[in-house]
């Protein structure tokens, strides 16, 4: 996986979609990679790590530290 993009209308639930198929494909495993979530309001950016916290069981930082904006 080199990229991607996530194109949904308002409310479709793309940061559900997005933190759900990263928990599964790409911060589970032996070697999680990093992810780098990029947004153009704070509100956006707390909304995904709320996201990351619950859906993804907690796994937000490889060194498990926790997550700031």
């Amino acid at each position: 996986l080199k990229g991607g993009l996530l194109v949904l209308p308002t409310g479709a639930g793309k940061t559900f979609t997005a933190v759900s198929w990263l928990a599964d494909h790409v911060l589970s495993g032996e070697q999680p990679r990093p992810v780098l979530w990029l947004a153009h309001r704070a509100e956006l950016l707390e909304q995904a790590a709320r996201a990351f916290e619950s859906a993804a069981g907690g796994i937000v930082r490889a060194d498990k530290a926790p997550l700031t904006i």
